[in-house]
């Protein structure tokens, strides 16, 4: 289910092109903080995943953005923190593929 999420739902944003025989998966999700206005009022975004490669786990990653990383309650897990995952687990397998 968590590579459906990145291959066709909410978690596109971390899938990873550039390397063959590469499997994301991932859980997006986006929490209140129960603060009304202000600076902390903002959600935090958030997005736990993990690559494969060539049917081996190689890496888990979890990213936290605390209260959407000051992008005023429109970011998501899907589009703010996913992104930031992808390019950890892509930097990550790049040094296993030399890619």
């Amino acid at each position: 289910m968590m590579i459906g999420v990145v291959q066709h739902g909410t978690g596109k944003a971390a899938q990873i092109n550039d390397i063959r025989n590469v499997t994301v998966g991932g859980k997006t999700g986006t929490a209140d903080t129960g603060i009304l206005s202000g600076p902390g009022a903002a959600a935090h975004d958030w997005f736990v995943g993990f690559a494969n490669l060539d049917g081996t786990p190689r890496i888990a990653v979890s990213v936290i953005l605390e209260n959407g990383a000051g992008t005023k309650n429109e970011a998501t897990g899907g589009l703010a923190a996913a992104p930031v995952a992808q390019q950890v687990m892509e930097a990550y397998l790049s040094t296993l593929t030399g890619h």
